[in-house]
């Protein structure tokens, strides 16, 4: 209830007027101190509504209740008469004591409401002041900063140098290191071969200067000879098959070797191995003039066009790169002229090479090639006659083939019997290839033979060889105490 109104129109007749009731309560002498509080020094009686919300001054308003803007008398202005006025039966309940000085008046029913007992305000707790944070010098905060950065700027120029270092190769002492990168080999373990040789510090590094470069699958498998003092692009880069720092080995092959022999010569300085080289042998192809219409596929097809020099072989190197520079050696010094000079023989350049190989391992030095070449030219001219006059010449009994034919089975030793293409004592004509790879003396010997008529030959204990017209001559030397022959055998 905000404000309490008493008028003609919501009180009975039995109630008494606002005016004549204060009358009654009031003595006279707080009469007038209530109507000079509320500003008003009389009560006129033909006023039908009082509100106490339009009082006069501010001081009317410190009579009214804050929460129903009701007017209120002090307990000891009620007359004994209001003290215990009557309530509704609805409130009231056995056995409760009411304080009837805080019953209030309502507006309808005229009777007076018990005021809700009201929760004790608490008193305000003081707030507790805030201790002010003492601040930092902005100086000291500035040079803190200032340190902060000329450290990490000092930490990232170190790792930077320590880096450059790496990359750049700087202050690394001078070492060759051998690296050895095979066909399983990726990029992990070719750093971690680099970092175990002490070649780079930094393998994550060295690995994302790769990723960057894309160098990932540059390095080729072989031997290669670096250096400590390779930065992180000459390392890369020599690893690569072409690479002048590839690790290479000096393979000196004498006249006379064959394939097998050859092989094993280059297993020994580890440029390849026997089986790499056999394979390689049989099945790659090679463009090359002196090999058309080679249809065998056999480890030895090669024969004769390996020619013998001094080579400078990739260690681990490719095995069809080992033979075509082996092949490619013997086309530059097979010229033109040469070649012409085959093609004027009649014979072909194979069998040329098979006349050569058959001089190469029968002559004991270069002045008796020639006359060597000159007897097998003549018994091959007997064996190409119709009517031979004699038929022990259509046989070129040469040894040497008897031996490689031995050593083609796997037999060692040397048999007269073995029944072999290459057996010259069983088959007439040249053996079916070259027998071993000749050097330019015997390959120019078998171009030029000497204008003789010599048949046989056989080597005596002299260490030359003796040449004969007839077999009589050559029969008699052979039974002698000068022949180092084998058992009456032609040498």
């Amino acid at each position: 209830m905000d404000d309490y109104k008493n008028t003609e129109d919501n009180r009975t007749d039995s109630e008494p007027y606002l005016g004549e009731t204060l009358d009654k309560m009031l003595e006279d002498e707080w009469r007038d101190q209530v109507l000079s509080e509320i500003g008003m020094q009389d009560i006129p009686e033909d006023t039908d509504t009082w509100d106490f919300s339009d009082a006069a001054n501010d001081s009317a308003a410190d009579l009214l209740s804050p929460e129903t803007q009701s007017f209120q008398l002090p307990p000891e202005l009620y007359p004994e008469s209001a003290a215990h006025p009557e309530l509704p039966p609805e409130q009231m309940d056995a056995g409760d004591d009411y304080d009837f000085a805080e019953m209030q008046p309502v507006d309808q029913d005229g009777y007076y409401d018990v005021a809700e007992p009201q929760p004790p305000v608490e008193p305000e707790k003081p707030k507790k002041k805030k201790k002010k944070k003492k601040r930092t010098p902005i100086l000291i905060r500035l040079a803190i900063y200032a340190a902060a950065v000329l450290i990490a700027g000092i930490s990232l120029g170190l790792f930077g140098w320590e880096c450059a270092q790496d990359v750049l190769a700087l202050g690394k002492r001078d070492q060759s290191i051998q690296v050895v990168v095979t066909e399983t080999d990726n990029i992990d373990s070719i750093t971690e071969k680099l970092y175990t040789k002490g070649l780079i510090r930094h393998k994550w590094l060295f690995k994302l200067y790769c990723s960057v470069t894309h160098s990932e699958n540059k390095p080729d498998p072989g031997v290669y000879q670096l250096n400590t003092l390779y930065d992180y692009h000459a390392l890369v880069n020599g690893m690569i098959s072409s690479s002048s720092t590839r690790a290479t080995t000096t393979v000196m092959i004498s006249e006379g070797r064959d394939c097998r022999e050859i092989f094993e010569l280059l297993e020994e300085n580890k440029v390849c191995t026997v089986e790499e080289l056999e394979e390689a042998a049989a099945t790659a192809e090679f463009d090359y003039w002196f090999l058309e219409g080679l249809d065998a596929k056999n480890s030895n097809r090669l024969e004769g066009f390996l020619y013998p020099d001094t080579y400078e072989f990739y260690i681990s190197d490719d095995p069809e790169n080992v033979l075509d520079k082996m092949l490619r050696n013997f086309d530059r010094k097979v010229d033109e002229d040469l070649q012409q000079m085959i093609t004027d023989s009649g014979y072909s350049v194979r069998e040329i090479m098979t006349i050569a190989s058959m001089i190469e391992a029968e002559a004991a030095d270069n002045n008796e090639r020639a006359d060597i070449s000159a007897v097998i030219h003549n018994r091959l001219a007997v064996a190409n006659n119709d009517t031979p006059d004699d038929d022990y010449l259509l046989m070129l009994q040469m040894d040497s083939t008897v031996f490689y034919a031995c050593e083609l089975e796997g037999k060692d030793g040397f048999d007269l019997n073995i029944d072999s293409p290459y057996n010259t004592y069983k088959y007439p004509g040249l053996p079916a290839g070259p027998i071993n790879n000749p050097g330019m003396y015997s390959i120019r010997a078998a171009l030029l033979p000497s204008d003789t008529d010599y048949y046989y030959f056989a080597a005596g204990k002299d260490g030359v060889s003796h040449f004969f017209q007839a077999f009589d001559a050559f029969e008699e030397f052979i039974t002698s105490e000068d022949y180092v022959g084998h058992n009456g055998g032609e040498e």
